[in-house]
């Protein structure tokens, strides 16, 4: 059976698509209109500070202690010490009465006595033999070599270094003059052992040259003495007039004195080479070689390298400090640094004149600058609002907010962060979609190492309603996890740079100088708005270690 239509049905099929026609464009137009981005705020304007200040104009600070062992001063002073040294002198021992006959003889002398008048005649004059003794003298003279007798010792000594030289003397002494062909005395060899030495203080002045000071030190390890005359007799049988005995010795001679100026002429030379070992021209010389900016190149993984540029500025050094092993020199090094994409130009500098300072270990506290770019916090906050919904009762109704996407600028110094959100409010029949933006100043964390956008604050408003409906929900929930996640922890990247510089400076390579440091401690200090980065200030912190070798010490 076929069904019928009534008639009225008809006409209400036939109202609803009349009425379907007229509803459908005006439901598209709405659904159009729903959306299309509103302007809800004002967008601050783009640009950061144009002026971005440059690397810091406070030096940063290289403190540098280097040991020198003591075996390295030995290897480098032991060849400037001559291996021996002749050395001759002569003198008077004494002289000895030697008993001699004086012959009698037989003469005469006139003699004259008035006796009225002037009478003279020839008187005899009769001397019987006698004995008597005429000085025979005796001169000595005598030769040696002074010799090394092991190798040189350097120690400490308080605050600076006692280096002394083990000698030994060889040679012989001997006695001349008529004495000696008398008692016939021929030389004699002899030998001693001594250790002179000498206190040195070691420090520089303000033309980078070593100034010594020394107090002289010595000890004999066995005598210096020489019997050169033993105990001789020597008798004389002069008959009746008797049998005289003449004798001499023992005689010994005293070389201490004698070799004593020797041995000073000895120790000087022994100063003379440690100053020999560090000469001022040819330190200074290698100082001013050295004395140059300094770019040291820091790689980065799946990044252009970027180098840390040092220009040293002025230097002060603490003098040597002799240690249980080693001596100890302090020089601290004033620079400007900064981190760049490009190597700074290396040529020499002019040497400043060199101050004085005291540490105990090298370090580099050094402050530079670095980028960071807006992505990593766009990136940070993308993340973690990037699609979150927001909702929140009314009195009105619901609230409902969802991110739909973030946009991060800087802006005058403030680092701005867009949001558009899809909004759905309480008697509203569409979503209201459109950017609201909001501007904050960067600032370093307390840790030193994360950055976060301080005192966020909404932008001028430009759909009221909107606002209205909304502020509440953007002012606490929107607001409060901006906040929590408008920072961005550099700790990892901060470690990965500790690492790269560690690495750079193991690997720097200066003949005679041994270097091991520490790892850095870099912390954030400032941050500036800039047109494409945020500038980060930082402050790097290193101690290391460094040791001179005889290559060094020695040339």
């Amino acid at each position: 059976m076929t069904a019928r239509t009534r008639p009225d049905t008809k006409l209400r099929v036939a109202h609803f698509a009349a009425a379907a026609r007229r509803f459908v464009p005006v439901l598209l137009i709405l659904v159009g209109v729903s959306g299309c981005e509103k302007n809800l705020f004002q967008a601050p304007i783009h640009g950061g500070t144009a002026d971005v200040p440059p690397a810091p104009v406070s030096d940063s600070v290289l403190t540098l202690v280097a040991q020198i062992p003591y075996e390295t001063l030995v290897q480098a002073a032991q060849s400037k010490i001559p291996q021996s040294v002749p050395v001759q002198g002569d003198g008077q021992i004494g002289c000895v009465g030697i008993p001699h006959i004086n012959p009698g003889h037989v003469g005469h002398h006139t003699e004259c006595r008035w006796i009225g008048v002037r009478v003279c005649a020839e008187v005899p004059d009769i001397t019987a033999p006698s004995l008597g003794t005429t000085n025979q003298c005796a001169d000595f003279h005598w030769h040696a070599d002074i010799a090394r007798d092991g190798p040189l010792v350097v120690a400490q000594a308080g605050n600076g270094v006692h280096v002394e030289q083990p000698l030994f003397v060889s040679g012989q002494a001997g006695v001349g003059g008529d004495l000696a062909k008398l008692l016939s005395l021929s030389g004699k060899n002899f030998e001693a052992r001594l250790v002179p030495g000498v206190d040195l203080q070691f420090d520089m002045n303000d033309k980078w040259c070593p100034v010594l000071s020394g107090t002289p030190t010595g000890r004999w390890v066995s005598s210096a003495s020489v019997e050169v005359v033993g105990k001789n007799c020597l008798g004389f049988d002069f008959g009746n007039l008797g049998h005289p005995q003449v004798c001499a010795g023992p005689i010994n001679l005293g070389l201490a004195d004698v070799l004593n100026g020797q041995i000073n002429d000895h120790r000087a030379k022994i100063q003379d080479a440690i100053a020999k070992a560090l000469p001022c021209d040819a330190l200074r010389s290698k100082v001013e070689a050295q004395w140059h900016a300094i770019a040291i190149k820091i790689d980065r993984p799946d990044n252009t390298p970027v180098y840390l540029n040092i220009v040293p500025t002025a230097a002060s050094f603490s003098g040597l400090v002799g240690e249980a092993q080693s001596m100890k020199m302090t020089v601290r090094v004033a620079a400007k640094t900064s981190l760049a994409a490009e190597p700074v130009a290396t040529q020499s500098l002019s040497l400043p004149p060199l101050g004085k300072t005291s540490a105990d270990r090298s370090q580099a506290d050094i402050t530079v600058q670095a980028a960071a770019p807006y992505g990593l916090l766009l990136d940070e906050l993308s993340k973690n609002l990037k699609g979150h919904d927001f909702q929140q009762q009314t009195p009105a109704g619901a609230v409902d907010v969802k991110v739909e996407d973030i946009d991060l600028y800087p802006s005058a110094g403030s680092v701005v962060v867009g949001l558009k959100v899809q909004a759905k409010l309480p008697g509203e029949f569409l979503n209201t979609t459109g950017w609201v933006y909001l501007s904050g100043v960067p600032r370093v964390e307390k840790t030193g190492t994360a950055i976060s956008i301080n005192k966020l604050h909404f932008a001028t408003v430009l759909d009221n309603a909107f606002w209205k409906a909304a502020q509440s929900l953007f002012e606490t929930q929107i607001l409060a996890d901006l906040e929590a996640h408008s920072k961005v922890d550099l700790n990892k990247q901060i470690n990965d740079a500790s690492d790269e510089i560690l690495k750079a400076v193991h690997n720097t390579n200066v003949p005679g100088l041994k270097i091991s440091a520490d790892t850095p401690s870099i912390e954030l200090l400032d941050i500036t708005v800039g047109p494409e980065n945020l500038i980060a200030s930082a402050r790097l912190k290193m101690n290391f270690d460094m040791a001179l070798s005889a290559d060094l010490v020695g040339q």
